[in-house]
């Protein structure tokens, strides 16, 4: 992704360092589009956004009538490709980030949003079968320290909650969720990040509280949130102390102990989880920590508006992704905006953002 990256017409002979259409895929060779969408050489290392502008005082959300029919037309066949390709008897396994737990919350959603009893009945052999995961996936959560939302059972056992509340099964939901009440007291974890540690933990207490039945029932004690979400600040602030940046908090990652700054294993997903925890704004030191931190993440914005990326040297302006890069920082610089008023914090989320809408 560059900044000066520019429009070209389709031809066999494209330039792959510029940005290249997606109406104009038949010009592409087949290892670069769908289902790989490789990057690799002689692949285009971007892809134009054909999107209009977006034009101040309309709404950003509103879905033009064809495309709300192609989303329409679409579904379906996503989910028989998923039904056909990932039924509940694959050999997969049971997170959310990667397992059957993901397709079993897709159809509670979706009955969520539509209120279609069809896509409850379609989420039932993927929940038994996430379920059926669950004791094993503990086993090796106990061996990796993972307790987050995405990568550990944490997740799985929100999405039975989930489903057994829907079910009317009060007392099945009510054991999942001390499933999670129990990674509270039992131990944090080994990280602190989003996918696989303590700041995915937190989200797990505001998914309950938030999805079952009455809404806003605080199913994870509030002492027990607050008191992870202290720890989560001190093992921050030492871990940056030690790496030589005194009164701000980074985290290291899971996949290489490194001290990350994107959404899924840095700072950046930790803290936008902190945020959410109320009782921490009340806190004149925790309040400092966070503002601190944040004042860093906006310090190490490259010019095009991105972030270092995981797997990446702190110099490379590379991915552009929810995970790793200006999508996920954004969503956190905007929490910061929205709890503390700081117009640098929005400011630094919009050149994030207009990365993201030229297109990478």
């Amino acid at each position: 992704m560059d900044d000066d990256c520019v429009d070209v017409p389709a031809a066999p002979d494209y330039d792959p360092t510029v940005c290249f259409s997606l109406s104009n895929l038949s010009a592409l060779p087949k290892q670069c589009i769908a289902p790989t969408w490789s990057l690799d050489p002689p692949c285009p290392k971007c892809w134009t956004n054909d999107a209009p502008e977006y034009v101040p005082g309309t709404s950003p959300t509103t879905l033009t009538n064809e495309l709300k029919a192609a989303l329409q037309s679409q579904l379906p066949e996503y989910l028989d490709l998923m039904q056909r390709q990932r039924p509940p008897s694959h050999a997969d396994d049971g997170t959310i980030f990667s397992g059957i737990g993901a397709r079993a919350l897709l159809y509670l959603k979706l009955h969520e949003a539509t209120g279609d009893p069809k896509f409850l009945a379609q989420a039932n052999p993927y929940v038994d079968a996430m379920a059926a995961k669950i004791e094993s996936q503990k086993l090796d959560d106990r061996a990796t320290g993972a307790t987050g939302f995405q990568w550990s059972h944490i997740g799985m056992s929100c999405v039975a909650a989930l489903a057994a509340d829907r079910a009317g099964d009060a007392a099945k939901a009510g054991q999942y969720v001390q499933d999670v009440r129990a990674a509270f007291t039992n131990g944090d974890g080994t990280y602190d990040d989003f996918d696989s540690g303590g700041a995915g933990l937190l989200y797990a207490a505001r998914f309950l509280d938030e999805n079952l039945a009455p809404s806003g029932k605080p199913y994870i004690p509030r002492p027990l949130v607050y008191g992870l979400a202290s720890r989560i600040i001190n093992r921050g602030s030492a871990t940056a102390t030690a790496a030589g940046h005194p009164g701000v908090m980074q985290w290291h990652g899971p996949n290489d102990d490194g001290l990350w700054l994107g959404q899924s294993h840095g700072v950046a997903g930790v803290v936008q989880q902190l945020l959410e925890v109320p009782e921490l704004l009340e806190n004149a030191t925790a309040l400092g920590f966070l503002r601190r931190t944040l004042d860093w993440v906006v310090s190490q914005q490259f010019a095009s508006g991105n972030f270092p990326t995981e797997y990446y040297n702190a110099t490379e302006d590379v991915l552009v992704q929810w995970d790793h890069g200006a999508p996920g920082v954004a969503a956190a610089l905007l929490a910061g905006w929205r709890a503390f008023g700081q117009a640098s914090y929005r400011a630094s989320a919009e050149r994030a953002l207009e990365c993201c809408s030229r297109g990478s």
